[in-house]
């Protein structure tokens, strides 16, 4: 079996210290330099006093002697291996150079006090120096290249800077802002295009009653003499039936703003009684349409958190879409997949076109065209909002044996969990 070669001591002593915050991290670095400046200043200190004891031994040197009028001048090397004085005792002394030594015998004594500040100052420097280029150069870069993109409007990239000191959770915090920044850009830019596909739509399909309505002021206007009554009630029974469409245009454009400022209201409840409310709305319309309805759901006692009025508004999009294309059944099913609330609608009518299923949920669409049957294209589109209010979606499909299959996902607002009653 292959080991996995352990880290050398290199790269243990760098991941030990991009672990350390910013503070221990410097005085560590400074402590290790001012060892270092301590060995150099001591080292510096023991090389110039050897070389100075060295340029000492063939030095001359001038002795007054008692009881001795003269002045002997001896070899320092002669007096340290064989000169003993017996009688006598030294007055004084004076050490003799030679011309050649006498610079560097004071070289090195320069050398002694001056690397008592020279190397403890460019150790701290060496320190300070290696503290940014390890814990400072790297974020600070990085930091300024995002803050320069930001500034161009791209926020197309990620920050990415894996340490535990403070730059490494600045780092951190910059890119979940980047990235709040982003996904709100994202919002307004998909709020700002519902809105222009929704003023679209809504001027295509105000065109068509608008439209009637001037051809029929035009006709009425230009043969008032010859209009009878029969045809004066077939032009207004025209005319209110566009203006009624033109409301209604304009009451759900009504119902998609609430439904966009609308907030989800989580409470606890218990799944059985939310099926059962469900449940009788769907019996009650599909009796209308003699439509035979059966609902699924958990048998369980069980509480979730859950906004009813906004799954009831869910449900009751999706079973008008269903009616409209039934056949003789809808089914419908209200189950927990992991932790998750699932509403299911299924009718066996002829399923979605591939338009359809590219298209149902965007507002104001319709595969009528004329729009005659009342159906403004806004219910899917309402009950996707109101799941992705909830941290939800929904999902369009044409199942197997034939029919429409839509399913809307809600997600728990809150952190509460899943309790058993």
């Amino acid at each position: 079996m292959r080991r996995t070669p352990r880290p050398g001591l290199r790269e243990g002593w760098a991941r030990f210290i991009m672990r350390l915050p910013l503070r221990r991290a410097f005085v560590v670095y400074v402590l290790l330099y001012m060892l270092l400046a301590i060995a150099l200043v001591l080292g510096t200190c023991l090389a110039a006093g050897k070389i100075r004891d060295w340029i000492l031994l063939d030095a001359m040197i001038d002795m007054q002697i008692t009881d001795m009028e003269d002045v002997v001048r001896i070899n320092r090397a002669t007096i340290n291996a064989s000169v003993e004085l017996r009688d006598g005792e030294i007055v004084s002394h004076r050490v003799i150079l030679s011309q050649g030594q006498e610079p560097l015998y004071a070289y090195c004594g320069y050398a002694q006090m001056l690397s008592i500040v020279v190397w403890p100052l460019l150790c701290l420097w060496l320190a300070a120096r290696r503290f940014y280029r390890r814990k400072l150069r790297e974020p600070l870069a990085l930091l300024q290249h995002a803050a320069a993109r930001i500034g161009q409007n791209d926020l197309d990239f990620s920050l990415h800077y894996d340490t535990e000191d403070e730059l490494g959770r600045l780092c951190a915090d910059f890119e979940q802002m980047r990235a709040g920044v982003l996904a709100h850009e994202r919002e307004m830019w998909r709020t700002l295009e519902t809105h222009r596909r929704q003023t679209a739509a809504l001027a295509h399909d105000l065109r068509t009653p608008l439209t009637v309505l001037k051809g029929q002021m035009e006709l009425l206007d230009a043969s008032a003499e010859a209009v009878t009554p029969e045809r004066l009630h077939r032009a207004m029974h025209t005319m209110r039936s566009h203006i009624l469409r033109m409301e209604r245009y304009v009451a759900g454009l009504g119902e998609m703003r609430r439904t966009q400022e609308e907030g989800v209201h989580m409470r606890p409840i218990p799944l059985e009684d939310l099926a059962r409310t469900l449940e009788e709305t769907g019996l009650f319309l599909c009796r209308e349409k003699a439509l035979a309805f059966s609902m699924e759901t958990v048998q369980a006692p069980i509480t979730v958190p859950a906004d009813t009025q906004l799954i009831q508004r869910v449900f009751d999009n999706l079973l008008s879409n269903a009616l409209r294309y039934a056949g003789s059944r809808i089914q419908a099913s209200l189950l927990l997949h992991s932790r998750r609330l699932t509403l299911t609608v299924r009718d066996d009518g002829p399923g979605f076109s591939p338009e359809a299923l590219a298209r149902a949920s965007e507002p104001f669409f319709s595969e009528s065209k004329t729009g005659a049957d009342g159906h403004l294209g806004l219910g899917l589109h309402i009950a996707q909002v109101l799941c992705e209010r909830c941290g939800g979606s929904l999902m369009l499909s044409n199942a197997r044996t034939g029919g429409a299959v839509i399913v809307a996902d809600f997600g728990f607002a809150s952190p509460e969990t899943v309790e058993k009653s």
